[in-house]
């Protein structure tokens, strides 16, 4: 799909922020001429990366911080303040903001799921999308855990370029575990 997008959307570039998800997106910096496709991509995992991130790009810091503070690091609250700071780094390249939490081997009280925000500025669009949790015998087993987190990623990924690139084909046919995707704003 990364390789598709390069070839047939020549010239649209992204700049993207991953929080919790966006590997697959990421390995397109191993495929030869990506820099035609890829503006930049800033991975700030941890919520001081976060909050580091916040003060150097988001317009209104503290404001920003204060949405760190109260809401889940996995919610709309938090993946629209991130992407409000990537859209005000300014550029041409078409922002995607991806915040995520994805299956794990240990006991997390949230869902899988994932906020996809992409467009400029105050045209954007976010998205919701939920995905499917292992059992507890499920999660025992590490390498099953690692495997479906790499499909959850790559699920992610896929999802939030056909949102952004407006290819539908590939999103009806990946939600066939369970999952759904809705749009939110």
């Amino acid at each position: 799909m990364l390789h598709e997008l390069m070839t047939h959307y020549s010239g649209a570039k992204i700049k993207a922020v991953f929080a919790g998800a966006g590997n697959y997106i990421l390995r397109s910096l191993e495929i030869p001429g990506a820099s035609s496709f890829v503006d930049s991509f800033v991975v700030p995992y941890s919520n001081e990366s976060k909050e580091r991130y916040l003060k150097v790009h988001h317009p209104l810091v503290e404001g920003a911080l204060n949405v760190l503070k109260h809401y889940p690091a996995v919610s709309p609250e938090v993946a629209i303040t991130l992407h409000e700071a990537l859209c005000a780094s300014g550029g041409e390249a078409l922002p995607v903001t991806i915040s995520a939490a994805l299956e794990t081997t240990r006991e997390r009280k949230g869902p899988n799921q994932a906020f996809i925000v992409f467009g400029h500025a105050s045209d954007y669009e976010t998205w919701h999308l939920s995905l499917s949790k292992a059992s507890e015998a499920e999660r025992s087993k590490a390498s099953e855990i690692e495997n479906k987190r790499f499909v959850q990623d790559q699920l992610i990924s896929k999802t939030a370029l056909s949102l952004a690139f407006e290819i539908p084909s590939v999103i009806r046919t990946e939600l066939e575990d369970g999952g759904y995707l809705r749009r939110i704003r």
